[in-house]
């Protein structure tokens, strides 16, 4: 299983929208408001924002710096460095909104986890914020986390 955090750009949440447009009629994204981020490289903080059905201290934070390989239109592929590109996951671009979901780095003791993020880049293309949702899939306990980055 692939280990990405994820960001983003999430990626880091909670109903994600990715709104694709389907044959006769279907909602489509807003265009992104940038279209240069492969290549950039984001310290990430995830920080646990309350109570949590997996017993992690409230204000506990994980470090990593998030990687953007490659862009394309509304898509870009998203890696944590800890992970290496070879895990890199799918983002979605919507306006300056950015959503995904698929594994995450795993830490705390938890072999297998995921992630959803959705996190805003703000006008200057330097730092996003947001949320997320992480899932422990070795027993299924949920962690909402706030997310930020600033542009290395």
């Amino acid at each position: 299983m692939k280990r990405t955090t994820a960001l983003f750009l999430a990626a880091v949440v909670i109903g994600l929208s990715a709104c694709g447009s389907g044959g006769g009629g279907g909602a489509s994204l807003s265009p992104p408001a940038f279209t240069n981020m492969a290549g950039t490289r984001w310290n990430q903080t995830d920080t646990v924002s309350s109570t949590n059905s997996c017993n992690v201290g409230l204000g506990v934070t994980d470090l990593f710096v998030l990687h953007v390989l490659a862009q394309s239109g509304n898509t870009i592929s998203v890696y944590d460095e800890r992970s290496g590109s070879g895990s890199a996951t799918n983002a979605t671009i919507s306006g300056y909104g950015i959503s995904y979901t698929g594994s995450r780095y795993p830490v705390g003791g938890c072999i297998n986890m995921t992630a959803s993020y959705s996190v805003t880049l703000n006008n200057a293309e330097t730092a996003y914020t947001g949320s997320a949702t992480i899932t422990c899939l070795d027993n299924g306990c949920t962690v909402p986390v706030s997310v930020s980055a600033t542009k290395i």
